[in-house]
């Protein structure tokens, strides 16, 4: 032990001091010189990188997740209905031919659809035929 303070001599590594106490630098020596802050900002950018993209990944599974549609719940199976399911009034249907002729003109007052056993009656049909005589 020294006059001014402790010294520690490791027995494996002989060439290391630590000091304590009075013999320890002193606050007037000169402090290791500190990089400017462009680069300790650029460091710990990259170092705080890949926790800020894993971080993002997350929320942005998370949004994906909170924002997908739902699994459409099966219907109940609801009884045919006698009733029509849809009605045309007042209609005209035409088909063409390949080449672009009118071959059918089919034209009606009223059009009932019935889905019990996909039926179709229409009201007053008036049928034209146009093709080779």
């Amino acid at each position: 032990m020294s006059a001014g303070g402790i010294e520690l001599n490791l027995p494996d590594l002989p060439e290391v001091q630590i000091r304590l106490g009075p013999d320890a630098p002193k606050p007037d020596q000169p402090r290791p010189s500190r990089p400017p802050w462009g680069i300790r900002l650029r460091d710990a950018l990259t170092s705080y990188l890949p926790l800020l993209l894993m971080a993002l990944l997350a929320l942005g599974t998370w949004w994906l997740v909170k924002n997908s549609p739902q699994p459409q719940r099966p219907r109940e199976a609801r009884p045919v209905s006698l009733e029509p399911d849809y009605m045309l009034r007042g209609f005209t249907l035409q088909r063409f031919a390949a080449d672009g002729a009118l071959q059918i003109t089919l034209v009606g007052r009223q059009l009932h659809h019935y889905p019990a056993d996909d039926r179709i009656e229409i009201e007053e049909l008036t049928l034209t035929v146009d093709g080779p005589g």
